[in-house]
């Protein structure tokens, strides 16, 4: 049996244009740092005798695991070759053949202005990351909390496949308590929080059929896609998620797959928060007035009518029964937010 390391073995690279990510790369640090790993980044280079871009492709060549993560700019651009520090410091990695871990900053996040790269520029950003995109499986990112989960979680999953033997226990330990928190934020602030993933130990309920309103709000398929209640393992998660929380939605196999297991087990599965909303329209009535049936006959005839006839003919009307009729439409906006299966883990 191979020793196992500790992350302080292990030394990572953080690539991405600063300006624009400073708060994102320090929530990134910050996380790996606590958890005892070696960082490489722009923040601890210092003062030396050589040219920015060779002392970030420098400390490139020193790493063992490459992280970018990239917003809507190409950032620093060196003069000879025209392309972006970011880019470069890529193509080290790849020469090299560190693993690496890409993420985007997600298109519908609220991004200011200032950040945003136009013309060529936005051109050739946009060709950078297609190429990102066929080379690498790419995860989207929004908060800068949602940034440093996603690449925490993604290092304890893909460091042992990469060869690295390293003791998970203080890094399943921190997710586990970041995820209680987290999923708490996600009920407070669901646009701001949603995309992220989770494992949960729960012990499972019973399942439904997902309503057209619900299926529509989460882009998922109607008549394909269910709903499954759960109890949290976790007291203290379980006392603080509210009902929408306590579903798990799944399409297709995904469906089929968490349909097969039995009430009442207990199991961690992972689930991603999502949102949505589902606009409908609804019509506006108006109820219209209508005269009892007869009561033109009595009204001309009344000074003919004995009392008597006239209390037995009122008896025998209809009441009067208001004409409802459509005057327009409003637009109804339904909000929903909860948790979608991805798996169990093995």
């Amino acid at each position: 049996m191979s020793e196992e390391k500790k992350l302080t073995d292990i030394k990572f690279f953080i690539c991405s244009t600063v300006n624009d990510l400073s708060e994102y790369r320090k929530s990134v640090i910050n996380r790996i740092k606590k958890e005892e790993g070696k960082i490489n980044a722009q923040e601890f280079f210092g003062a030396r005798d050589n040219k920015p871009i060779e002392t970030c492709l420098g400390e490139v060549e020193k790493s063992d695991i490459f992280i970018m993560f990239i917003a809507f700019r190409r950032g620093s651009i060196e003069q000879t070759t025209g392309k972006s520090f970011v880019e470069l410091e890529y193509e080290k990695a790849k020469e090299l053949g560190l693993k690496k871990l890409v993420y985007f900053l997600d298109n519908e996040h609220p991004w200011p202005h200032k950040h945003v790269d136009d013309g060529e520029e936005s051109i050739k950003l946009k060709n950078f990351k297609d190429l990102l995109k066929k080379e690498l499986t790419i995860d989207n990112f929004t908060t800068k909390d949602d940034l440093s989960s996603k690449v925490i979680s993604d290092l304890f999953n893909r460091l042992p496949e990469w060869g690295f033997n390293i003791d998970t226990t203080k890094g399943e330990a921190s997710l586990k308590l970041e995820s209680l928190t987290a999923l708490d934020l996600f009920q407070k602030l669901p646009k701001v929080y949603y995309g992220q993933e989770h494992e949960i130990d729960v012990e499972l309920g019973n399942f439904y059929k997902a309503n057209e309103d619900e299926c529509k709000a989460f882009s998922m398929t109607y008549g394909a896609t269910i709903k499954r209640t759960f109890r949290a393992i976790n007291k203290e998660l379980d006392e603080k998620l509210d009902n929408q929380m306590k579903l798990i939605f799944a399409s297709y196999e995904y469906a089929e797959e968490l349909v097969s297991l039995p009430k009442g087990q207990k199991i961690s599965v992972k689930v991603k928060t999502i949102e949505g909303e589902n606009k409908k329209e609804e019509p506006i009535y108006k109820l219209i007035p209508i005269s009892p049936i007869g009561s033109s006959s009595i009204t001309g005839s009344f000074t003919s009518l004995s009392l008597n006839s006239f209390q037995n003919n009122l008896a025998q009307l209809v009441p009067p029964t208001p004409k409802k009729i459509i005057i327009g439409y409003k637009e109804k906006r339904e909000y929903f937010y909860g948790l979608k299966y991805i798996g169990i883990k093995k």
